[in-house]
């Protein structure tokens, strides 16, 4: 994370910071998804209809509409949570954490502590370090200039961590993030973190639910993979235009590339209930035709359901 300035002091707020986008005072709600979805914000802005800023809408208050609503599938946390949850030791050095965020394209590690979570550490917390990599350290006449890479990740720790047991539902863990104004919850089973739950995976979810027609959203492609992208989107309707029986919505792929392993990963609705299909593959063509090949197979188990209850109404002469 770099601001490409020297001096934060003497930096203008303006130069450096992130552009939200803003909302109107009768945004719809897909205009709210898209501009929730469209970075980490905490709140947005409200401009009145001479572009005059009226007031802030929260992550928090649009979690509580959708709650309102009644938009959210009653499913449990784990079937969008993100897995394996990243973690690192309390004593670990800065700068391995730094290179641990890069080769996992991660905002976020949890901190452990004597093997049990203590805390989180992100991007936000390491920022004063982008801005100044070296720090001196005493008062002697020969002044000892030391790299922050080589100080303890435990003097940029936020304590405490938020989490919620497996099992739980979506509307647990929204309520639970919008008391708490927070972005995400570490998923806890049998005392460990089995996974990371966010906001924004509940965004995309809704954002499916009110699709009208079935489409492929596609995000986290860098500017060496766009070739790819016609590859996935061929794929992956592929696979869905082949159970169209079922009561799909628009399905959502993201793409993370690693060190050595690309992470793709698709999200959608099936009658109003979310799936989640993740692969990971050395390159991103072939985890792409993995991806669609175990999509294919979940769907396919789904759908047998489907028949299966179909015919047990038949045989009770429900369907007559």
């Amino acid at each position: 994370m770099s601001f490409g300035t020297n001096d934060a002091a003497k930096e203008k707020c303006g130069s450096v910071c992130v552009k939200a986008p803003s909302l109107g005072q009768n945004s719809s709600l897909n205009d709210k998804l898209n501009a929730f979805l469209a970075g980490h914000f905490k709140a947005l802005p409200v401009l009145d209809d001479s572009g005059k800023l009226e007031g802030l809408y929260s992550r928090s208050d649009f979690l509580r509409d959708l709650l309102s609503q009644r938009l959210i599938p009653d499913a449990s946390v784990d079937s969008i949570m993100n897995s394996p949850v990243f973690t690192v030791d309390y004593e670990e050095k800065v700068g391995a954490v730094r290179r641990l965020m890069k080769q996992h394209d991660a905002n976020k590690l949890l901190v452990l502590k004597s093997g049990k979570p203590f805390g989180i550490t992100s991007t936000y917390d390491l920022a004063p370090v982008s801005m100044n990599p070296k720090k001196r350290r005493g008062a002697s006449t020969i002044s000892e200039v030391t790299s922050v890479d080589d100080l303890s990740i435990s003097s940029f720790v936020r304590e405490g961590v938020y989490s919620i047991e497996s099992g739980k539902t979506i509307s647990d863990a929204m309520k639970k993030m919008a008391d708490a104004k927070i972005s995400s919850l570490t998923v806890m089973s049998g005392g460990k973190a089995s996974g990371v739950v966010a906001a924004t995976d509940i965004f995309k979810i809704v954002q499916s639910l009110l699709s009208d027609k079935q489409n492929i959203l596609i995000s986290g492609l860098s500017e060496d993979d766009l070739s790819a992208y016609s590859h996935i989107s061929d794929r992956i309707s592929n696979i869905l235009g082949k159970f169209q029986s079922l009561q799909q919505r628009s399905a959502s792929v993201h793409v993370k590339k690693g060190k050595s392993v690309y992470s793709v990963k698709v999200l959608l609705a099936v009658d109003g209930m979310p799936i989640s299909v993740s692969i990971e593959g050395h390159d991103l063509r072939s985890a792409v035709d993995a991806l669609a090949d175990e999509l294919h197979i979940v769907l396919q188990k789904k759908k047998e359901k489907h028949l299966e209850a179909r015919y047990k109404k038949y045989v009770k002469g429900d369907l007559y």
